[in-house]
């Protein structure tokens, strides 16, 4: 993983440290600091207000283009008050920088066609970056090719523009694939307000909360912000509000960057429910490790309880996310998912009226007509008799066989009629219909809609969202399934 420095330059970014300059052949006048011996070599400047031992350059591009020329000469006289703390600090907290940006400005175009003013082309910072470059090479003892400059060369204060411009004809740093990087360290002080904004806005939606942003002052140690993932958790907020609203916890879990302290807890609940709607029970308990300490215990036990796998844990999340999908309007997913509950529903339904284990394991790929002993001998005298008068084969475990199994076991225990019967008989009737309509759709050049849908339940002068509120009645699914409890667990977290 590589770690990134970024810095936007400024003209007060290289200055020269008077006191330095002692130590060779150099002359400080008023407005100037010029060479004794290097004739052209003569640097206009200014000392600024409450520094004593500090001379900036008044005309950065005619001082930059100077001390590259002669950088050797220059180097051991320059000071990069911004520059130097911060390079210092990440050094000292063992952070090896391994590709630094350089952003500076090189309106030489715009001059020559009359539309930057003089004062403005003289402040360019282009040289600046190549004496920057290069120190930081030596000093870092990084290769060239790490180290690039990236000259803004119109358009300087126009937001727009530099916003799309680092998008569009951006510096290498945008080419390097995000998940390479650990960390991008910014200092965006230095130089235009325009430029510094639009692309630390850039770097941010770019690469997100591994933009870390320091700021310096000078004679101060630098200092880390939060603005980067301040920003990003308002930007963030109301699309995972909505996220949560939809129940769409993968989206949720997703948006959340890993290490987002903040967010742990939601972050790791969103990916349980996420998990169990889609019926990955096997990691419903490895995904609730580290909650200990971070949520009361008798919350985390419920979710534990919630994390067994059982056939009726299964059919009731199906049938949990059917009804998301439902109000979702995504027709087409909750189909299928409405095929599994229908394939299932006595499955289950039997297999507890009559104290049954999960009886999955007895299907058996074999011809038709053989024998499948064990399940033949699972079910019994009686429950085989049962099937054969109704016409049902007894070699697999199928839908028929659950359903003709259950009526007749749940008749026979029922003293009088009750509405709960009058459910599973027109739950057994939908399911015969959903098989035709599954048959249907396999011709069909399209997606299934809510229409195709109510068009087959009508037969039972029923609707899709009817026939969902009966089979909930027969699952004993609560209002408030885990889905809501993990949405109201959640909803403080993404509120602060």
């Amino acid at each position: 993983m590589k770690n990134l420095l970024a810095i936007t330059l400024g003209t007060r970014d290289i200055q020269i440290r008077l006191s330095a300059l002692n130590n060779g052949n150099w002359l400080h006048e008023a407005i100037n600091v010029k060479h004794t011996k290097i004739e052209d070599l003569q640097l206009p400047g200014y000392m600024p207000p409450g520094f004593n031992d500090t001379f900036c350059f008044s005309q950065p591009r005619i001082a930059g283009k100077l001390m590259v020329q002669n950088y050797q000469t220059i180097i051991p006289t320059l000071h990069f008050p911004l520059l130097q703390p911060v390079v210092d600090f990440l050094l000292n907290k063992k952070i090896a920088i391994d590709n630094i940006l350089l952003l500076c400005t090189n309106q030489e175009e715009g001059f020559n066609a009359g539309l930057v003013k003089p004062k403005d082309f003289q402040n360019d910072t282009l040289y600046f970056a190549e004496i920057v470059s290069r120190y930081l090479q030596e000093y870092l003892l990084l290769p060239k090719l790490q180290v690039e400059i990236y000259r803004v060369t119109r358009e300087v204060t126009n937001m727009d523009y530099l916003y799309t411009h680092f998008a569009r004809e951006g510096s290498h740093f945008f080419s390097i694939d995000p998940e390479e990087i650990d960390k991008i360290y910014l200092l965006p002080q230095g130089g235009i307000d325009h430029i510094n904004q639009a692309f630390t806005l850039k770097l941010i939606q770019h690469f997100g909360e591994k933009v870390m942003q320091l700021q310096q002052a000078e004679g101060v140690e630098p200092k880390q912000l939060n603005f980067p993932r301040l920003f990003l958790n308002d930007l963030y907020r109301q699309r995972r509000l909505q996220h949560l609203h939809d129940f769409e916890f993968g989206l949720l879990a997703e948006s959340i960057p890993k290490g987002y302290k903040e967010l742990a807890v939601a972050k790791k609940l969103a990916n349980w429910a996420n998990l169990k709607l889609h019926l990955n029970f096997k990691e419903l308990k490895p995904a609730l490790q580290g909650l200990e300490h971070k949520i009361e215990p008798a919350f985390l036990q419920w979710l534990y309880e919630e994390s067994i796998d059982t056939p009726m844990e299964r059919l009731k999340a199906l049938w949990v996310m059917c009804h998301i999908q439902y109000l979702q309007g995504n027709i087409s997913d909750l189909i299928w998912r409405l095929f599994t509950i229908a394939e299932n529903l006595f499955k289950v339904m039997l297999e507890q009226l009559l104290g049954w284990p999960d009886t999955k394991d007895y299907y058996k790929s074999i011809a038709k007509g053989a024998t499948n002993t064990k399940w033949e001998e699972f079910l019994g005298e009686e429950n085989r008799k049962i099937l054969q008068s109704e016409g049902v084969y007894i070699d697999n475990p199928n839908r028929y066989t659950y359903k003709t199994l259950f009526f007749y076991h749940y008749t026979q225990n029922m003293t009088e009629s009750s509405d709960e019967y009058g459910n599973y008989l027109q739950v057994a009737e939908a399911i015969e219909l959903m098989a035709r309509l599954r048959n249907q759709l396999a011709h069909k050049m399209r997606p299934v809609d809510l229409e195709d849908i109510n068009n087959v339940l009508s037969e039972l002068n029923i609707k899709l969202l009817e026939l969902l509120e009966i089979i909930k009645k027969l699952l004993s699914i609560k209002n408030n399934q885990f889905t809501i409890i993990i949405q109201h667990r959640i909803y403080p977290f993404l509120n602060k």
